[in-house]
């Protein structure tokens, strides 16, 4: 039997030092995955940040997806992100319980993205990421985070404004 395979046109978030909002966290269910020659179920989640600063070659914004494993051991990238963002170690309460509303989902961020190579493909993931100040003027500080399908002319003016209107941004911006 003759198969046809999908082709896929995926461009992945183009790596260096961007600004975004945390449009949502999603749960991603239990997903198998290899580790140090293992394999099992693990809970995923993904992190969706929509860029300010990075757009497609049709306008809309670059929207990054991050998965992470659900787990609150300190080697874990969710463990990591999450005490990134708000500057200090996770407490005892905070590392039985993610509450991405409150933790993240709004959230205003400089990140950085790095490109990482495996079997022909490209794959990019946040290297670092740090809160933008949630009061001040800047992309993004007066609107809601938007959807890239079906965006009204409206909004691609305002995207294309936000990003037009942001300073470049260096590495060295971002507290390490």
């Amino acid at each position: 039997m003759k198969f046809d395979v999908r082709q896929t046109n995926f461009v992945p978030h183009p790596a260096g030092v961007y600004t975004g909002i945390i449009t949502d966290v999603t749960d991603q269910g239990e997903r198998e995955s290899s580790f140090e020659g293992k394999t099992r179920l693990v809970h995923k989640i993904s992190i969706n940040i929509e860029s300010y600063t990075a757009t497609m070659d049709d306008g809309n914004a670059f929207v990054h997806k991050e998965w992470c494993t659900l787990s609150s051991d300190d080697r874990s990238k969710l463990v990591k992100l999450r005490q990134a963002l708000l500057g200090r170690p996770l407490t005892e309460a905070e590392r039985k319980s993610f509450d991405d509303d409150a933790e993240m989902v709004g959230r205003r961020v400089h990140y950085v993205i790095e490109h990482t190579y495996r079997n022909g493909k490209t794959f990019a993931s946040i290297a670092s990421w740090s809160l933008l100040s949630q009061t001040s003027a800047g992309p993004g500080a007066s609107r809601q985070p938007v959807v890239n399908e079906g965006r009204d002319e409206d909004t691609n003016a305002e995207v294309d404004g936000a990003v037009e209107g942001d300073s470049a941004l260096t590495e060295s911006d971002l507290p390490l």
